[in-house]
C-alpha cells in the first residue's frame, strides 16, 4: 500500500497502540519499528468508558455472565486508563521525535483541550 500511495498517510492500527504500549513499558521502544505517520488514541474520558461498557453488554449472552465480565473489565479498563494517562506523554514525545503526528479524539470540553495542550499532541479531534 505504501509504495502505491506514498503521499497518504497511514494511523497506527489498535493492535500497534496497544504493541506500543507495552513496548514503553518494557523499554523495548526505541527497537520497535513503526511504519505509520499518524498516532490517534481516545482520551479515557467517562463517555468514552460508557461506549466500552455499552460495547461490552451486547457481546455477553447472558446476564451473570454480563455481570462479572462487566465488573472484571470495569477494573481492568480504570487499571489501564490511569497508567496510560500517567505515560502517554512519554509516548507521544518518543514518536513524534520518530516523526509520527499524534492526536488525541474525542475531546469536547476545555479542560480536556488543556490537557492535549498540555501533552504537546499535534491534533485534536473534537465531535
Amino acid at each position: 500500500m505504501r509504495q502505491l500511495f506514498p503521499h497518504i498517510a497511514l494511523w497506527v492500527t489498535e493492535v500497534n497502540v496497544a504493541v506500543l504500549f507495552l513496548s514503553l513499558l518494557l523499554g523495548l521502544l526505541p527497537f520497535v519499528p513503526v511504519l505509520e505517520d499518524c498516532f490517534c488514541v481516545p482520551y479515557f474520558t467517562e463517555e468514552f468508558q460508557a461506549m466500552v461498557k455499552d460495547s461490552l453488554r451486547s457481546k455477553c449472552c447472558s446476564w451473570a455472565l454480563n455481570a462479572v465480565v462487566y465488573d472484571l473489565s470495569c477494573y481492568f479498563r480504570r487499571a489501564l486508563f490511569k497508567l496510560f494517562n500517567l505515560v502517554d506523554r512519554i509516548l507521544f514525545y518518543h514518536l513524534q521525535r520518530r516523526g509520527i503526528e499524534v492526536s488525541y479524539w474525542v475531546m469536547n470540553t476545555e479542560s480536556q483541550f488543556q490537557r492535549a495542550i498540555a501533552a504537546n499532541v499535534d491534533g485534536i479531534i473534537t465531535d
